[in-house]
């Protein structure tokens, strides 16, 4: 009788850690949320769901992580990316868009004046359409007045399987003008390439 006792016992708490372990993934699966899972692996690390649990939750992360690349629209963001995340979901949209910054820069506009200097400060590459670009523009021309003051900005669209992209430039500057710029902006850790221009722009959007 005793023993039979002890095995009664032990089945109700084996039942009643069933029961809260249940209870605590129906709360990480309602919430959704990366500290909601992570919570249910801190208390069950082993538990019947962990390995869903895991799953979900890296998931997430390479979802937060891309947004916030899509965002910056830099190539250290999506650099930031492919080193996080070397086989997240988007590795090949990551790859594709930072080859983007290895582009020609865009052409000089067509212009009836005298030529202009011959180089443009390539400042990010955006998703969402021009107003994207311009929105960003706004952004980086205050938070860098200095380096950008007496520029114009172009925004060039860049057709991509996945998607186009918006490329944001400001210029057009000397070379050597341009790449103290480029430094400025760089040194308070933002993104700044300089391109050179090698034909007439006939293919902006602004």
């Amino acid at each position: 009788m005793r023993a039979r006792a002890l095995l009664l016992v032990v089945a109700c708490l084996v039942a009643a850690a069933c029961s809260r372990q249940d209870a605590a993934w129906r709360q990480a699966e309602a919430a959704g949320t990366e500290s909601g899972y992570q919570s249910y692996l801190d208390v069950y690390p082993d538990g019947l769901n962990a390995h869903e649990a895991r799953r979900r939750l890296a998931v997430l992360r390479d979802d937060r992580e891309w947004s916030r690349a899509e965002r910056l629209g830099t190539p250290e963001s999506y650099q930031r990316y492919l080193a996080r995340y070397p086989d997240g979901a988007r590795v090949q949209v990551a790859r594709e868009r930072l080859a983007v910054f290895l582009e020609p820069p865009p052409p000089e506009p067509e212009v009836p004046v005298a030529p202009a200097p011959d180089h443009w400060l390539q400042l990010g590459a955006f998703v969402g359409g021009e107003a994207a670009a311009e929105v960003a523009w706004q952004r980086l021309a205050a938070e860098h007045e200095e380096a950008l003051r007496g520029l114009g900005h172009r925004v060039i669209r860049t057709p991509l399987d996945s998607g186009d992209l918006w490329r944001l430039f400001a210029g057009p500057v000397a070379a050597e003008e341009g790449e103290s710029r480029c430094a400025t902006i760089r040194s308070r850790g933002a993104s700044c390439l300089l391109r050179a221009a090698q034909q007439v722009m006939n293919d902006v959007t602004r």
